[in-house]
């Protein structure tokens, strides 16, 4: 029965929430056997609030729910009730969407349960945020934190250090918490959060009262609203925001587009064995297409007659016989660690660069070059095109399967 489905559905996510638990434990357990506990700095945080996603039914898929292959979404439903009694799900910045459990272990490192200001087992009510981590591994790690990068400026760290709060003392943040998901934003500052949903009013809130954002104060804080929505416009165009709000409802003006856009498709093994080339029995209208409307090379050519060498040369410019990049194997970091690729050209000059199959594909590995993009990976780099069946039930090698003219079966 469908009530069947929904308690099944949520056993399962029970039982997941049992696993973690249970994972997080032999952790910790490990620490201790090894005598590293005390001096541990343990983090436990979420990355969103519950997933709204796949309807207000969800997903209930597979021969055995739960099990391998299955795929479950709890849905709105259930998020709902996961995340009473905050507001929204996963993707929003109202309470639901970003409001994280954050757990700090670390005995070493907090004041002991015999001070009359222990801090174990306290409950902080200071605002903090996930970008407050980095600066605090920095600072207990001893590190610097870079300025710079292959002579690129990096943007500064924007959190503050958690460490006072160890030591019970408070978190001194000399900016407001901002937020921008999917044109959702918001603005926390001490007890006040000004929060709105893509393209609407904002709202603003009291957050020692009011934590489920129930009571909206923007019309008897008009004043407040005005200095923090400030704020937010501030820190979206220091920080390259996109967004389409601006002090409300209303969309930013758009800007003239500079720079042309450019998506570069590139294929394996691939002749000019196409419609637009002259070849009849070559099906591909859409290619054909993009040369009608555009301009077709004759005499184009690759730069080594093997696809990794090829693909290195288009994403640097430059010849095998500079970069020393010949073979199917060539790891581009390892031959060349300090080579500038074409995707962080663009970056650097204000594109965002993303990448999808086996740009840096390096024979039939699945090595990538993340520095290079600033989104990560769409897919995997390599998808295996081998059709098991081909192999004659493993009497073919993988390379015999595809070269073979034999006929199977």
């Amino acid at each position: 029965s469908e009530q069947d489905r929904f308690d099944h559905m949520m056993a399962i996510y029970a039982a997941m929430v049992h696993a973690m638990d249970r994972s997080v434990g032999k952790v910790v357990a490990g620490l201790r056997e090894r005598g590293l506990l005390d001096n541990t700095l343990v983090l436990f945080l979420s990355d969103n609030g519950g997933n709204a996603e796949s309807g207000p039914n969800g997903k209930y898929e597979g021969e055995v729910p739960g099990g391998p292959n299955s795929n479950v979404f709890l849905g709105q439903n259930w998020a709902t009730l996961n995340n009473t009694p905050f507001r929204k799900w996963k993707h929003y910045v109202h309470e639901g969407g970003s409001a994280t459990p954050l757990i700090a272990h670390w005995p070493a490192g907090m004041k002991p349960d015999d001070s009359t200001t222990s801090t174990r087992g306290r409950l902080i009510h200071s605002p903090a945020h996930v970008i407050d981590v980095m600066p605090t591994l920095v600072e207990l790690s001893g590190a610097s934190y870079p300025t710079t990068y292959n002579n690129t400026a990096i943007e500064p760290m924007e959190g503050v250090t958690l460490t006072p709060a160890f030591v019970d003392q408070p978190l001194l943040r000399p900016q407001p918490i901002f937020f921008n998901h999917e044109d959702n934003r918001a603005v926390r500052d001490g007890k006040w959060k000004l929060v709105a949903l893509k393209n609407k009013p904002w709202e603003l809130y009291d957050l020692e009262s009011d934590r489920t954002e129930l009571h909206d104060l923007a019309a008897d804080e008009p004043g407040r609203v005005a200095v923090m929505s400030a704020q937010y416009r501030q820190w979206a165009k220091r920080t390259h925001v996109i967004d389409a709000n601006s002090s409300g409802n209303a969309k930013l003006p758009a800007k003239k587009k500079k720079k042309p856009n450019v998506l570069l498709i590139l294929v394996d093994d691939l002749k000019p064995a196409l419609g637009c080339y002259g070849d009849s029995a070559a099906q591909s209208p859409n290619i054909d297409a993009l040369a009608a409307r555009g301009m077709r090379f004759d005499l184009a050519y690759c730069n080594q007659a093997v696809c990794a060498p090829s693909r290195f040369s288009l994403m640097l410019g430059s010849h095998s016989t500079s970069t020393g990049l010949y073979g199917l194997g060539s790891q581009l970091r390892q031959i060349v660690p300090d080579a500038v690729t074409l995707p962080q050209y663009f970056a650097r000059h204000g594109y965002s660069t993303e990448s999808l199959g086996k740009v840096f594909h390096i024979g039939h590995g699945n090595h990538g070059d993340p520095q290079s993009f600033s989104m990560p990976h769409f897919h995997d780099k390599v998808i295996e095109y081998l059709d098991p069946t081909s192999t004659d039930g493993g009497k073919l090698t993988r390379e015999e399967a595809y070269f073979t003219n034999q006929e199977l079966g």
